[in-house]
């Protein structure tokens, strides 16, 4: 029998795959030329305006972004998905903190506007329609629980299919281990894998029976390692709402921690179902969810300094962090050469995402530069390169001529990584967005860190560790001292030999693993659920 032939792909068919085969290489550039080209040869396909939209943001690119996505609305006026997205658009990158304020305060306009018409705006796949919700807010270093609750009111609003609770919910918990639920896409070879994973394996499992719920699409050789050494159970989930929802149901839960909503839509999007008697989040994304069904934000007394914390979740800390961190040592340092650094000059570390770079910080970088003529910034050139390009216009704004004292890192084995943090003379931690797991991996490899704590805990984390420590040499009350800090260790070799002696035996004697934190996470677990059947024996709705 002779199969039939597929038909030849049309010409914008053709130009609207090799846009997403650039997107899969993360060649942003090239795919913005073919995703141009598929707009001029389908001018009236919403789809392909929305889709230049998505990338247009990705870059930065704000202007560009409006206008691609005001077509796709003027094409399809009933379409819920484009209007919530132009409504919650967000460059990554900002170039003032008063173009801060005024973006977020359109963001509530439009959110407000929206939520004016209850009824009208419907969602059936709100993972389709709007990909990313908050994600780059956290990184302004501004309150964001108005935002967020105006985004969880109007998602409940336009998709009824968020709002799900577990069948077992309506009656009494069973006697017996507490069966606690942890879900991340990240739990994986990632960050967020790397801060959690051995916490995670030291909880008590006669107190608690793990339940450990996968993304199949997110399952790697990581992942698997992890569940064999800490799951009771496994729950392997597709990256779609109803199904997942429902598996994670049937696995009648008493605590669900996700321990960094915000960083990925499909996880802030299973957090809106009640699927646990009790939903907690921490700081691996560290912000106030704005979410109802999220119970409780487990902190650390370090991290939260003002009375009343901004969360829009009741906040339970503990003194000790809840990690246990077993650092990868550096036993022979590398010559700079070798590991592909500037030979000359003091190397001030900070291999940070490139959104991390909040204005604010990227004048203290350009003080540095001033104040140390031989300083040079290691810098991390990341997978995006408008970011780069952005970020250097951005110092040579400030200060004319940084961008040739800048060395722009590419990615690198692990061990090769450690390794350069270990031949930095400093590592600058940034403000008001920290570093966790790279300062976790610069102190392994004895390298002084540097940090300005502000107010939000999104920031603090260094300084928590420090605190752990007892230690807090390398503590900065402002930014200027911050820079006088900073400069003053990678210039002086016995003050960066002092205070690396310092940071190894402190942190090894105090924080590295630590299990007294794995002992206060396990309680504060426990606090969260007493709390929540607290509430529900006296009457309190679910939600």
């Amino acid at each position: 029998m002779q199969l039939a032939a597929h038909p030849p792909l049309t010409s914008s068919q053709r130009t609207l795959q090799a846009a997403r085969a650039a997107l899969d290489r993360n060649n942003l550039d090239e795919a913005e030329v073919h995703l141009r080209q598929a707009a001029q040869q389908q001018p009236n396909n919403p789809g392909v305006h929305a889709a230049l939209a998505r990338l247009l943001l990705r870059q930065s690119d704000l202007p560009g972004h409006d206008q691609a996505i005001a077509r796709a609305i003027a094409l399809a006026p009933n379409d819920a998905g484009y209007r919530i997205r132009a409504a919650l658009a967000c460059p990554p990158m900002m170039g003032s903190r008063l173009e801060i304020e005024r973006h977020r305060a359109r963001v509530i306009a439009r959110l407000d506007a929206l939520l004016a018409e209850p009824g009208r705006w419907r969602l059936s796949d709100p993972m389709l329609a709007v990909p990313t919700l908050t994600y780059y807010f956290v990184y302004h270093g501004l309150d964001d629980r108005s935002i967020n609750r105006r985004v969880c009111a109007l998602m409940r609003q336009v998709a009824p299919i968020l709002n799900v609770e577990a069948p077992h919910l309506q009656k009494p918990r069973p006697d017996g281990p507490v069966r606690l639920g942890i879900f991340s896409t990240h739990l994986r070879d990632h960050t967020i894998g790397c801060l959690f994973a051995e916490l995670i394996k030291r909880l008590d499992r006669r107190m608690f029976r793990t339940v450990m719920i996968f993304s199949e699409p997110d399952i790697d050789p990581f992942a698997l390692k992890l569940a064999e050494s800490a799951a009771d159970e496994v729950v392997l989930v597709p990256r779609e709402l109803p199904r997942a929802q429902q598996q994670i149901a049937q696995a009648r839960l008493d605590v669900l921690w996700y321990p960094d909503i915000g960083m990925d839509s499909f996880t802030t999007y299973l957090a809106y179902a009640r699927l646990a008697r009790a939903q907690v989040t921490t700081w691996g994304h560290p912000n106030a969810t704005g979410i109802d069904t999220m119970d409780a934000f487990l902190s650390l007394d370090a991290l939260e300094p003002e009375a009343r914390p901004p969360y829009s979740e009741t906040i339970i800390c503990q003194q000790a962090p809840n990690v246990y961190y077993v650092p990868q040592r550096v036993t022979l340092p590398q010559p700079r050469a070798a590991l592909g650094l500037p030979v000359r000059g003091h190397l001030y570390g900070c291999p940070q995402t490139t959104f991390k770079f909040h204005p604010d910080f990227n004048r203290v970088l350009c003080q540095i530069l001033d104040r140390d003529p031989r300083a040079i910034l290691v810098l991390h050139q990341g997978r995006i390169p408008a970011w780069q390009r952005i970020l250097t216009q951005r110092l040579e704004a400030i200060r004319p001529g940084s961008h040739r004292r800048i060395h722009w890192m590419a990615g690198m084995p692990r061990e090769q990584y450690i390794e350069t943090l270990a031949a930095f003379d400093v590592m600058l931690d940034p403000f008001p967005f920290g570093g966790g797991n790279t300062t976790l991996e610069a102190f392994g490899a004895g390298t002084p860190v540097v940090t300005c704590p502000p107010k939000l805990a999104r920031g603090r984390l260094a300084y928590a560790f420090y605190r752990q420590m007892g230690w807090t040499a390398l503590v900065a009350g402002d930014a200027d001292a911050y820079v006088r800090l900073a400069v003053d260790i990678a210039t002086d070799p016995s003050l960066r030999a002092q205070m690396s002696t310092q940071l190894r035996a402190r942190s090894d004697a105090e924080l590295f693993e630590n299990d007294e934190g794995v002992r206060q996470f396990e309680a504060a677990l426990l606090a969260a659920l007493k709390m929540k059947l607290n509430a529900s024996s006296a009457g309190s709705p679910a939600r």
